[in-house]
Parts: structure tokens; sequence; C-alpha cells
């Protein structure tokens, strides 16, 4: 499996999770608005576990000592497109959505 399901349904929490071999952690997803922090949006989602799509794109930007970590890509039918203004070594690239390890 490509996604995990977030078993604990707590307000706040994303739906689904998928590890990105770019950032080494997981990323979640919000597809249901009520669960949603910011309860005005959230992202489409195929119901595929196994060849997933999200839109729209998904951008993290975390905070670091020396700037900020952006991770900004598009995932399409299993594959994850990392955007050019991520910061990390897979800017730029496409590769598949690694499985989840149980």
């Amino acid at each position: 499996m490509k996604l995990e399901r977030t078993q604990d349904w707590r307000e706040g929490l994303p739906d689904v999770t998928f590890f990105c071999p770019a950032c080494e952690c997981d990323h979640g997803v919000w597809v249901t608005p009520n669960k949603n922090i910011l309860k005005e949006s959230c992202w489409s989602f195929n119901g595929n576990f196994e060849k997933p799509t999200f839109a729209p794109s998904l951008k993290i930007t975390t905070p670091t000592p020396q700037g900020y970590h952006i991770c900004h890509n598009i995932i399409t039918n299993g594959l994850i497109h990392y955007c050019n203004d991520c910061t990390h070594k897979f800017a730029g690239q496409t590769i598949e959505l690694p499985e989840i390890e149980s």
C-alpha cells in the first residue's frame, strides 16, 4: 500500500499519509473538509490507495536554522512530481510513490 489511512479521526489530523523520500518522513493530506483544521480547503482524492491522485499540489514549508525546507509536489496516478521550487535533491524529478512498510 502506498497510502495509510489515519486511524485516529480526531479533529485536525490528516485523513491519509504517505512517505516522502525527499523529506524522509510522512506527509499528511486532508480529503475530508470537516476534519481539516482550515475548514474551507482540502484536497481532492481519487480514492485509490495504490495509485493515488491528489489535487491541487501539496506544499510543505518547514522553518530551519538555515531558512526554509520546501517540499512542493503533485501526486498523480501514484507518481510524485516534485516541483522546481523544492529545496531538496528531488526538485524537478518524478518518482514512484514508495510502499509504506507495515
